[in-house]
């Protein structure tokens, strides 16, 4: 986002995939439902291109009132709490005449519709009256006004998304026999391995270049399916991870006895999950992790959490000496 782009966003009128808002206040429970509205609206009805919430600016008039006091991290936690699926958007301060704007940039989203995750309840400030929006509601947005979503509206994206469904069935078949086909390749190395091999693997006294080898591989499985699916969701890396060991281990691809793979499963998530953390904090991985380019996702996670793996693997190896 430059300068250039955010005046072009202020020349147009609010519509679907625009809105204007003067301030918010997370601490404040009606300002804090009005903002999950829009997002959620926004999330919804943005389709190839993203969409944008500008904070700090009148949305009659347009005119710059800035803002104070608000973060990404404290945007993302809210939306995180209420909101699923996963709302990919990322947050920046511009100033714009010396006058501060916040500016949200939402992801066009293959996981519609985004709903409430939980009831939110609020105090009305104009009736005074309390009310609440229910898990489960969808907002959409009808030109510049957000409304709950038609049955039509949200069959329709959940038909969309169901294409998206196939897709990952389809995807996960072919890794499916890609996993068959390591296993045979798995099995021909093995059987030209030696007799003091096999006395090593049934020992778990594996060779170094093996666990490397296999801690990679359980990383780059875990990080490109996690972030592909689900943009590198913290709260899915180690059941994601888990299942990966017991399945490698199942078929033997990999060779992780139960205790290996709950501490494996375990350091390789805390690593990876570490790595993702220190990206997004270090500003280099947002743009890659938050693309709504499955593919780009799923690639930058598989070589994080090869990374990830590895890193497990030597610290394993470190300790045992």
């Amino acid at each position: 986002m430059n300068i250039r782009t955010l005046e072009n966003l202020l020349s147009q009128d609010e519509g679907p995939n625009l809105e204007f808002k003067s301030r918010i206040d997370l601490g404040n429970k009606a300002s804090k439902r009005k903002f999950l509205q829009e997002m959620l609206a926004l999330a919804n009805s943005t389709n190839e291109e993203p969409a944008y919430l500008i904070i700090g600016v009148e949305d009659k008039t347009k005119q710059p009132v800035g803002f104070t006091n608000i973060t990404e991290e404290q945007l993302q936690q809210v939306v995180s709490e209420y909101c699923t699926p996963p709302i990919l958007f990322s947050f920046k301060t511009i100033k714009y005449h010396d006058v501060p704007l916040g500016v949200v940039r939402i992801e066009p989203s293959e996981f519609k519709p985004h709903t409430m995750k939980r009831n939110l309840g609020f105090q009305d400030p104009d009736d005074g009256k309390q009310h609440k929006i229910r898990d489960n509601e969808v907002f959409v947005r009808h030109g510049s006004r957000i409304e709950v979503a038609a049955v039509e509206e949200v069959i329709k994206m959940a038909q969309a998304r169901s294409g998206q469904t196939e897709l990952a069935g389809k995807i996960l078949g072919q890794l499916h026999q890609l996993g068959s086909s390591l296993k045979d390749i798995a099995e021909i190395l093995y059987a030209r391995d030696n007799e003091e091999y096999y006395k090593q693997l049934q020992s778990g006294d594996t060779p170094k270049s093996r666990r490397l080898i296999e801690s990679a591989f359980v990383g780059l499985l875990t990080g490109s399916f996690v972030s592909w699916q689900w943009g590198a969701d913290p709260a899915l890396i180690f059941p994601t991870c888990l299942l990966v060991c017991f399945t490698g281990s199942a078929i033997k691809i990999i060779h992780y006895s139960l205790l290996e793979i709950l501490g494996y499963g375990f350091l390789i998530s805390i690593v990876t999950n570490g790595l993702f953390l220190l990206g997004k904090w270090k500003n280099f991985l947002p743009m890659l992790m938050e693309t709504s380019d499955s593919v780009v996702r799923a690639f930058t996670g598989a070589f994080i959490g090869m990374v990830g793996g590895l890193i497990a693997a030597i610290w394993v190896d470190r300790a045992r000496i």
